[in-house]
């Protein structure tokens, strides 16, 4: 059985909602994608609010976490992404947390907005409220918990 590599930064950064899409998912631990940001940019129809995307951006760095899923897994991923007139695949190389330090993981999948339709697109509270509780339970720095703690205050 083939196994793909997986980088999440948005919902399924939640033990529960990646445990219900890929219950044989490896969680292989936290780690960021470098020069890139994570944005709000497309109204996702299907979920009633702006859905996660990411944009290169020089400097910054999203966080999540880096999966092992296998093709089954891989195919219930691009379901649940709308795969791929939603979002598209890229390829991209994350900074895997270990120890210490960290070490660089290439040809991991991440999923990006094909049609980027305004700098920003409102998601929910909630939503939001998911992304915090996550990063904080996955020790993710705090500078990018602030980040995304800026995003409520968006929220009108």
């Amino acid at each position: 059985m083939s196994q793909n590599l997986y980088f999440s930064y948005g919902s399924n950064i939640s033990p529960e909602k990646m445990q219900k899409l890929c219950p044989n998912a490896e969680l292989l631990g936290a780690g960021y994608l470098e020069s890139y940001q994570l944005v709000f940019t497309t109204h996702l129809e299907q979920r009633s609010r702006g859905g996660a995307d990411v944009v290169p951006a020089a400097g910054e760095e999203v966080w999540g976490l880096l999966y092992n899923i296998s093709d089954t897994e891989l195919a219930a991923m691009d379901a649940n992404k709308f795969y791929p007139e939603i979002y598209g695949r890229l390829s991209v190389t994350i900074q895997l947390r270990e120890g210490g330090g960290y070490k660089t993981v290439e040809d991991v999948w991440t999923y990006v907005m094909q049609d980027k339709q305004k700098s920003y697109a409102q998601p929910t509270m909630d939503y939001v409220n998911l992304l915090l509780e996550a990063a904080r339970a996955n020790e993710f720095p705090i500078s990018y918990q602030e980040y995304l703690r800026s995003f409520r205050n968006k929220i009108g």
